[in-house]
């Protein structure tokens, strides 16, 4: 069975891992200053962006790739595939799942599985790249989507930051507890756990 991938651009999975795979990326966009850019590797330079983002304000948002451009890419994706495993970062934090959801609406029944991570970033990535890995080996839907199961399970995100400054901008912490935080110097580690940050 020829099994075909699509995970969302905040999923991180490495370029050449979705070369060697043939994985489509639904590019999640960031909104800052009236622009909304695709994080596709052109639009969006996140070396670029991660330099500039301490001095942003306000803070710039994310956004879902819309509904259309959604069914576009899946469908392209279905054209040589028996099969498609759609996984999105966590649908708690994120409309990228319900997207995902919308442009399967006119796929065959039976033809999709749609999972949602409840990770962020590589923490969700690895659970498509081990599915990619067992579906071009075996070809085995059911093997496939055990192993991504048994990844989920045993997958963990952590993010050490340099101060509570980015997680009080994100609305995670109020003012105060920012302020103490920078005064301490205390550096959080945030972790992802059933898709809670």
């Amino acid at each position: 069975m020829n099994i075909r991938f699509v995970v969302d651009s905040a999923c991180d999975v490495p370029n050449g891992i979705v070369e060697q795979y043939g994985m489509t990326v639904l590019p999640t966009y960031v909104n800052y200053a009236d622009q909304s850019y695709a994080d596709d590797g052109v639009n969006l330079d996140r070396t670029d962006y991660y330099t500039r983002l301490a001095d942003m304000n306000p803070v710039p948002s994310t956004a879902a790739p819309s509904p259309g451009e959604a069914t576009e890419r899946i469908h392209r994706a279905f054209e040589d595939a028996d099969h498609l495993v759609l996984l999105s970062i966590a649908a708690s934090v994120s409309a990228v799942n319900n997207t995902m959801r919308l442009g399967t609406a006119n796929l065959p029944d039976g033809s999709y599985t749609l999972l949602d991570s409840s990770q962020l970033s590589l923490a969700a990535g690895f659970q498509a790249i081990v599915g990619a890995e067992v579906a071009a080996k075996t070809g085995d839907l059911a093997a496939v989507l055990d192993a991504m199961k048994r990844a989920h399970a045993n997958v963990a995100l952590y993010a050490g930051l340099p101060n509570l400054d980015y997680v009080r901008r994100g609305g995670r912490v109020n003012w105060a507890v920012g302020a103490v935080g920078s005064l301490l110097r205390i550096r959080p580690v945030v972790s992802v756990v059933d898709g809670e940050v």
